[in-house]
Parts: C-alpha cells; sequence; structure tokens
C-alpha cells in the first residue's frame, strides 16, 4: 500500500495514507483551484502515471522542477522512493532519509508495484490495470455511461478484451487468438502470392469441376498411351518420374514466355518500321487557312517532334535487342531441356510420339490436379479459420457472460445495502464488441454516478485492481443519502480508495465522523496543496 508522499512544496510537507479509504477533503463552500484534483494526479503519478505533468503543467511552470519522496509498505517492509518532474523516467530507490541508493527506469519501477501488489495477469500492464479505474478530473474515463473507457477514441472491443484481462480469463483465449491469426495470416499470404504472380491463381468452382473432367479425359488418354509404351522396355513409372514431369512443366513455363516475348517483339518492329511522322505535312496551306500563324514556332515544334522520334527509336532499337537477346535466352533454356528429357527417357524401342505424348499429357494433368489441390487446400483453409472465429466468438461469450453475471451479483449486494425500495440497480451488459452500463427506467445523472461507482466498487472486490480513485466530478452530482451510503461502501474496502469530496458538514453526523476518520488531507481557501497559489489573480 502507499503509506506517504512528501515534497518540500507541499504546505503539508508529508502526507500519510491508510489502509482502505483515504479523503482529500475541501471546505463547505466547495473552492476550486485549492488542489484536490492535482493531489490525485499527484498519487497517480506515485502509481506511475504521466498526466501530473501533461494536464498539470502549470505547476512546474510557478513551482519549477520539484521532487516527491514516498513511501509504499508491502508484508509489513517500507520501501523509499523519489520521483521528480525533471526526470519524470527514473525512479530512484533510497534508504529511509530519501538518500539515493540507485535509479529504476520507469518500466522496472512498474513491473516492481505489480509484483509487490501481486496483480500479474495476462497481456496486462501495471497502468493497463490501474489507470482505467483512477477516474481523475481532465483524464477521459469520466464518462459514467462508458466505465471501461480508458482513453479518447478507444474501441469498446479493446476495453472488453482489457475486461477479460483483468479477470484473469484470458489465456485460453489467447491460445484460440493466435490460432485464428495465424490462419488469418496464412489466408493473406496465400492471397498476395497469387496476386503477384508467385503461385498460379486457385481456381473457383466452375473451373474445378471443368479440370475435374479434364483430369478424367486426360487420365483415359493416357492409359492408352501407356498401354501402348508398357510393350516396349521402359515402364511407365520412368516415363511419368516426378523429374521428367517438373522439366516437362519447366520447358512448358518457357515456351509460354518465348511466345509473349516474341509477341512483344513483333510489335517493337512494327513500332520502328514507322516513318517519322510531321505535325503538318504543308505548312504553307495552313498559312492559307492562318494567315496570321507564326511559321518559325512550327517549324521549331516540328523539329522538337522529329527529335523525340528518333530518341523514341534509339528506345525501341534497345528495347529490341533486349528481347531478341532474351528469346535466345529460353531457346537455349529450352534445348537444355530436350536434351535432359532425352537423356532421361532414351526409349529407342518406344514410339517416340507416344513418349512425348504421355510426358506432355501426363504433365497437363499434374498442373488441374495441383490447382484443384490449391482450391481443396485453400477451401479447407476457409472452413476452419471460419470454425477458429467461431469457437473464439464462444469462448469470448462464456467468459463475458460470466464477467457480467459477477458483476452484476455483486452491485446487486451494494444497492441493496444502499436502498430497501422502489429503485431499480444497475446493470452491466456485454454484447460482443460493445457494453453497456444502464438503470432500467432511469436515465438521471445522479443514477449514472452512482451506477459508476458501483461498478468500480464491484471491479475493485472481484479483480486484482490495487486500489481507485475517484475524483470531486463523479460525487457532486449524487444526493446527499445516495452519498453517505457510498461512503460507507468507500470506507468498507481493506483496498486503498482515494476520494476527493466538499461540503462534509453537509452529511449526517455519522457520516461526517467517518468522512473525518479518513480524512488524509484538508484544504480550503486559506490552505491550498501548494506553499504557493498561482491561481488567484490577486
Amino acid at each position: 500500500m502507499l503509506k506517504m508522499i512528501e515534497c518540500e512544496k507541499f504546505s503539508s510537507r508529508a502526507i500519510f495514507f491508510n489502509e482502505g479509504l483515504n479523503i482529500i477533503a475541501g471546505d463547505e463552500v466547495a473552492s476550486n483551484s485549492i488542489g484536490k484534483t492535482t493531489m490525485l494526479m499527484i498519487i497517480d503519478f506515485i502509481f506511475g502515471g504521466g498526466d501530473y505533468l501533461t494536464k498539470n503543467s502549470d505547476t512546474v511552470k510557478h513551482l519549477g522542477h520539484h521532487e516527491f519522496c514516498f513511501r509504499f509498505l508491502f508484508n509489513k517492509q517500507d520501501y523509499f522512493f523519489r520521483r521528480g518532474t525533471k526526470t519524470p523516467g527514473i525512479i530512484y530507490i533510497c534508504d529511509e532519509k530519501y538518500r539515493v541508493l540507485e535509479g529504476k527506469n520507469l518500466s522496472e519501477y512498474l513491473k516492481w508495484l505489480q509484483n509487490k501488489y501481486d496483480c500479474e495477469l495476462d497481456g496486462l500492464s501495471f497502468r493497463g490495470i490501474v489507470s482505467r479505474f483512477f477516474r481523475i478530473y481532465g483524464r477521459a474515463n469520466l464518462d459514467e455511461r462508458t466505465p471501461l473507457k480508458s482513453y479518447e477514441n478507444e474501441k469498446m472491443g479493446d476495453s472488453i478484451i482489457d475486461l477479460i484481462k483483468l479477470f484473469d480469463k484470458y489465456r485460453l483465449i489467447s491460445s484460440y487468438q493466435q490460432k485464428v491469426s495465424e490462419l488469418d495470416n496464412r489466408k493473406k499470404i496465400v492471397n498476395k502470392a497469387e496476386k503477384v504472380a508467385i503461385i498460379d491463381s486457385a481456381v473457383n468452382k466452375a473451373a474445378y469441376k471443368r479440370n475435374q473432367k479434364a483430369i478424367q479425359h486426360l487420365s483415359e488418354e493416357i492409359e492408352v498411351l501407356k498401354q501402348n509404351i508398357m510393350t516396349h522396355s521402359m515402364g511407365k513409372e520412368a516415363l511419368l518420374s516426378d523429374e521428367i514431369l517438373e522439366l516437362q512443366n519447366q520447358k512448358n513455363k518457357l515456351v509460354i514466355s518465348r511466345n509473349k516475348q516474341r509477341n512483344r517483339l513483333r510489335k517493337n518492329k512494327e513500332n520502328i518500321a514507322l516513318k517519322k511522322s510531321r505535325i503538318f505535312d504543308d505548312i504553307d496551306q495552313l498559312e492559307s487557312f492562318f494567315p496570321e500563324v507564326d511559321k518559325s514556332r512550327i517549324n521549331d515544334i516540328e523539329q522538337f517532334h522529329l527529335k523525340l522520334t528518333d530518341i523514341l527509336k534509339d528506345e525501341l532499337n534497345s528495347s529490341k535487342r533486349e528481347l531478341e537477346a532474351g528469346i535466345r535466352k529460353i531457346d537455349q533454356e529450352i534445348d537444355a531441356l530436350d536434351l535432359e528429357l532425352s537423356r532421361l527417357l532414351e526409349v529407342d524401342s518406344a514410339p517416340k510420339y507416344s513418349v512425348s505424348r504421355l510426358i506432355e499429357l501426363s504433365a497437363a494433368m499434374k498442373n488441374y490436379e495441383e490447382l484443384n489441390k490449391r482450391y481443396d487446400d485453400k477451401k479447407k483453409l476457409k472452413e476452419e479459420l471460419s470454425i477458429r472465429r467461431d469457437e473464439l466468438v464462444e469462448l469470448k461469450k462464456a467468459s463475458t457472460d460470466e464477467i457480467t453475471q459477477q458483476i452484476n451479483k455483486q452491485m446487486l449486494l451494494m444497492f441493496n445495502s444502499m436502498y430497501t425500495d422502489k429503485f431499480n440497480p444497475p446493470r452491466f451488459e456485454i454484447h460482443e464488441k460493445a457494453y453497456s452500463l444502464n438503470t432500467d427506467n432511469d436515465t438521471g445523472t445522479g443514477t449514472a454516478f452512482v451506477s459508476l461507482i458501483l461498478f468500480d466498487l464491484s471491479i475493485l472486490k472481484l479483480t486484482k485492481l490495487p486500489s481507485l480513485v475517484h475524483d470531486l466530478p463523479l460525487l457532486k452530482n449524487i444526493d446527499n443519502d445516495a452519498m453517505e451510503q457510498i461512503i460507507k461502501l468507500y470506507a468498507s474496502n481493506e483496498k486503498q480508495i482515494f476520494i476527493a469530496i466538499d461540503k462534509i458538514e453537509s452529511y449526517s453526523k455519522a457520516t461526517s465522523k467517518l468522512i473525518l476518520k479518513n480524512r488524509v488531507l484538508q484544504l480550503n481557501k486559506g490552505k491550498n496543496l501548494f506553499i504557493e497559489s498561482w491561481k488567484d489573480k490577486n
């Protein structure tokens, strides 16, 4: 637990904290700008937050850089630290007199806190646990209708995942999520490989059926050829070996590539054969229609056009040479493949046409089979991905149903301790990627904030959330009767709760006494948090 914060800029110098409820109290006229919210921001700063520097930047501006000495108590042992505004990324470990022993970076300090508070949860950092429930004016988590919102524009689905993690139910979901991600990634890789032509595109359903028919037809024709060849010395296994079929496939691809290159070369030669064209064949005739035409300007344009044509011809000739060289190279590769095929075959006694035809048909059939196999694999991948996604949705639903049931049960217990009749309790619900916290037939602001506070207290009770911070904006819209009951709920907790409150005397004697018992700091116009006040223009 946090035991003490000390700062030379504090009016009170040192502030000591209790187990359970800790109250930062204002005065009876609800004075503003005396330091209640700032003190809560400092507590957040001690718990590793950074908003004190950004949302209270005027403090450093007027007071200069300053340090906080603070003490935690865990298992009856004190731990001493310093953290300052000048080097907030370094937390200094100190002795009992706050003399620096060594420095830790912020992430190491937060891991230490997470360990000491025994809240090491799968996929959640310490700040990921506490910051959502440190509700301080100026932060994005004060919306009573979205109690899980941690920052602006946070998606509800992400908030729900963090809630599942907070209830320590994410480990199994994580393994399912990883499997879904792996399958989805495989699907994306296959689609991308097809798109950039690294692999042949998988066929669609209609082509798949056509391929099946082609495979059947080719199989029958191959069987006839096999019978013809089997009368000779070479066996069908040798003719249809993977090596031979692969060489034939390579040859087929090279032939297709050579045909494309030859087609490009033909178009290239046609472009080279084109004569230089002129913009205007008869400038004198043009002048008869437009006497004011500038003949010298047209000649300049004509010369530029002819020069451009020469440049293009040079590029075309260069391209022609590259295409011819490429075709020659492909011819050489095809010749090499033919030689290798001949060496592997060596069937002198078998009809050459039959052997060649058998290899050609077998290669074609293998290609059809591979395309259909890719279709089957993609279909299987899609089906498995769909199944895994459905399982993940069901698993999440089971987890969130259990979580909402626990939260609603706990809120109901606290609600019943506050009210004995006529009011409806708040209800928290999760709908896949959205959630809501509402009270049936009551949309009042005060009721919404009561629901939010009961929600937070339920989370504090049910999870390893180590602490809670509630600023005055959450409390000021709640009527006194309800507020007195909430203070009792706050005070009944063993975990530390930090709240800011005004107008203590407006409550009953019993509640006022309870507030005074748990008050750790009293602020008013005559006693601000800091030794210097810059909010008053005078």
